[in-house]
């Protein structure tokens, strides 16, 4: 399940068409009509302008006839779409992440013997190849100067891992934690900025939140308890202060850095697999991805659902209709939870789903949505 979740999960949601107001669509073509085929991979930048997405479709630009997935960039304001990384049924292009900017995005290339890492500078249109010396692992996130990557394998032991940080500009690269050995990468903000590694320090496996930039560790040794150090999945504020935890078998909910406090979602336990996905900046807004029926009223539609929780006010509100889906569960959604959802001013959120927002979308295929929250 969990390998599932950090790959980008498809979650089942439901509805017909949301009202039009304040919904934007956002894997448009270059003409401003929506794609002949599927975008299954949407990430934006913070502000929501840049959008970054893998599509089938062959009428997003012109001259697209390769016949597979390709990558694609959209200026929201600008109303444009490039392809900024072409694939051939023998090297497959894909999209892994995009910088909270929206400057820098890291491709993935597949061949069927290699798999080689790049980043595309959304402003000079160049590419560039990750330094060799980097291990070749799954590229987690990239900072907004672009000068250094994250890179690492997630994971709970530390044995068997790695945790690598990439200079693209001196094309050198060094350990995540230069205190420990066998560097794990646990949890990455969606920035890029800050980063959850585990490692072994003075004999001891120990977990410190260490800021990109420096290399210096901002806390050491969390007192996350009660199995919550063992969560498959979780997740960094873009300061580093919180820690996104969910696991079937734990609460999900918020842990707190600095006064090592954890705070679950208010009122009743979710009777259903419930995910934390994002936080706004100000630590206030949380977006949760939950099967639950309890976390609000009317949810008869026993499949995911995207909500919102005010942590001042203590309160969920769910953002997605409740009109049972005639799609099989799992079809509906898919979101990508390493991404950046939350948008920087804390008013929309990405979706991206099968179901048709805009009475435009006439294409049973997925297609990336900005909400309002």
């Amino acid at each position: 399940t969990s390998v599932a979740l950090l790959a980008g999960i498809a979650l089942a949601a439901c509805g017909p068409p949301a009202p039009a107001a304040n919904v934007t669509a956002v894997t448009l073509g270059n003409t401003g009509a929506f794609g002949n085929g599927t975008s299954n991979t949407v990430m934006a930048s913070q502000d929501g302008n840049l959008v970054a997405f893998l599509s089938g479709s062959s009428d997003l630009v012109a001259g697209d006839t390769n016949g597979v997935e390709d990558v694609f960039l959209r200026n929201v304001s600008a109303g444009t779409t490039v392809r900024i990384a072409t694939s051939t049924p023998l090297a497959l292009m894909r999209l892994h992440r995009i910088s909270a900017n929206g400057r820098y995005v890291s491709i993935l290339r597949m061949t069927p013997s290699t798999y080689d890492w790049f980043v595309y500078d959304t402003t000079t249109g160049v590419t560039t190849p990750m330094p060799s010396s980097i291990p070749n692992q799954p590229f987690e996130a990239i900072t907004d100067s672009g000068l250094t990557a994250v890179l690492g394998t997630n994971g709970n032991g530390v044995t068997g891992g790695g945790c690598a940080l990439a200079d693209l500009a001196t094309q050198t690269g060094r350990p995540c934690d230069t205190t420990g050995t066998n560097n794990v990468l646990v949890a990455v903000s969606a920035n890029g900025e800050y980063m959850l590694v585990r490692s072994v320090a003075a004999g001891n496996i120990q977990e410190a939140v260490i800021e990109v930039a420096t290399g210096n560790r901002v806390a050491v040794n969390l007192a996350l308890s009660g199995g919550l150090a063992n969560t498959a999945y979780r997740k960094l504020s873009n300061d580093g202060t919180k820690i996104l935890i969910s696991h079937p078998q734990v609460p999900a909910g918020v842990y707190d850095v600095a006064s090592a406090t954890f705070a679950p979602l208010p009122g009743s336990t979710p009777n259903g697999l419930t995910w934390i996905l994002d936080i706004s900046s100000d630590g206030n807004l949380v977006a949760v991805v939950s099967k639950a029926t309890n976390l609000g009223p009317l949810d008869t539609n026993v499949e995911f659902d995207t909500y919102i929780w005010n942590r001042s006010a203590g309160t969920i509100s769910r953002i997605t209709p409740d009109i049972v889906s005639n799609l099989t569960p799992g079809q509906g959604r898919n979101i990508d939870v390493r991404a950046s959802l939350i948008l920087a001013n804390a008013t929309r959120l990405l979706d991206v789903t099968i179901h048709p927002y805009l009475a435009a979308d006439t294409t049973p295929s997925f297609d990336g949505y900005l909400l309002p929250i």
